[in-house]
């Protein structure tokens, strides 16, 4: 299955006709990305059902998916106890804010580990085959200096003693709800460790340096790095993503986790700079902190060999994606503004 292109990968991999799709989290950057993907290559052949807290707020906001007949969006919260209307060949648990922290800490890691349990609960009612759990590449914790890119069976983990760690502690335990669930028989379940994206659904307001980068060059005066812009980090488009995460769901190996992202490194002063040079070639890039004294520079890398087994592999360079995403990002502006 190697070598395919992304044309060949949908043909070759899309679900059964009249297959249905249970999704939460779908209001989110990763969740619209999922539908778009889920609305291109599947049409009026799969339906899927979408649980959010406020549908109509949802549909109001993005009005482009209130009128697809093959979506059907639900009123419901994670954490509460749901009764399946139908089965489901398919659950996507995508659900869970990735900086919630600050709010309160405790329920972060309820929402994110209890109701993991509770929509993998859903998912065996639901009589579904498979359960796809979109955790993160924060479970790993640090990535150590000596290790280039963090593969799949690295043993690192976050630090217990640190508020900073909660996010990636909770992801842990959200997977080893699903490895337990996986081994009982009930159901097969698949991990995605997500790292970082890009796509015209990417937040402009968030902790998120490529939201705020191309928010910066398209509608500020100048584009701001935070921090002294050695931190390295990757990228992968948001049309790759998605297409690996159906992929994972549809072949991925029962029980198994893997990284979702791009392996080509590059630093925050950099992907500044590109935006600049692509974008806004007249604007200034600020950097906030030029100590340069950090010895220790922040990496977070992914290996993507166990990736590359079930034929994936980046298909947009990061050049494409900010171009893309600065199209799709000026035409809802313009949509918004009409």
């Amino acid at each position: 299955m190697l070598n395919k292109s992304p044309t060949e990968f949908r043909n070759l991999l899309k679900l059964p006709d009249n297959s249905k799709i249970f999704l939460t989290g779908g209001t989110g950057f990763l969740g619209r990305t999922l539908l778009d993907e889920l609305l291109a290559t599947h049409n009026d052949k799969v339906e899927i059902h979408i649980l959010c807290r406020d549908p109509d707020a949802f549909k109001a906001r993005y009005p482009s998916y209130a009128n697809q007949p093959t979506l059907r969006f639900l009123k419901g919260d994670i954490l509460h106890e749901l009764e399946p209307e139908c089965n489901y060949s398919h659950v996507i648990h995508a659900a869970a804010d990735t900086h919630a922290a600050s709010i309160n800490p405790v329920s972060w890691i309820k929402q994110i580990a209890f109701g993991t349990e509770n929509i993998l609960e859903f998912a065996v009612q639901a009589k579904a085959k498979r359960f796809l759990f979109l955790s993160s590449g924060a479970i790993y914790g640090p990535q150590p200096q000596t290790l280039s890119k963090i593969p799949e069976d690295f043993s690192g983990a976050p630090s217990t003693t640190s508020i900073n760690s909660i996010y990636g502690q909770a992801k842990r335990l959200a997977e080893q709800i699903c490895t337990s669930k996986n081994h009982s028989g009930q159901i097969e379940t698949v991990i995605a460790r997500c790292f970082a994206f890009g796509g015209k659904h990417v937040p402009l307001d968030g902790p998120y340096a490529f939201g705020n980068f191309i928010r910066d060059a398209l509608w500020r005066d100048k584009i701001v790095v935070q921090g002294d812009g050695s931190a390295t980090r990757s990228y992968l488009a948001g049309e790759d993503m998605a297409r690996w995460l159906l992929t994972m769901m549809l072949i991925g190996r029962a029980g198994e986790a893997y990284n979702v992202g791009s392996d080509q490194p590059v630093t925050m002063f950099e992907l500044a700079g590109k935006m600049r040079d692509l974008l806004a070639p007249n604007k200034e890039v600020v950097v906030e902190n030029r100590s340069g004294s950090n010895t220790h520079r922040s990496v977070y890398l992914p290996s993507i060999e166990k990736a590359g087994e079930l034929g994936l592999r980046p298909e947009i360079t990061l050049s494409e994606m900010i171009h893309k995403t600065a199209i799709g990002l000026k035409n809802m502006h313009a949509k918004n503004n009409a």
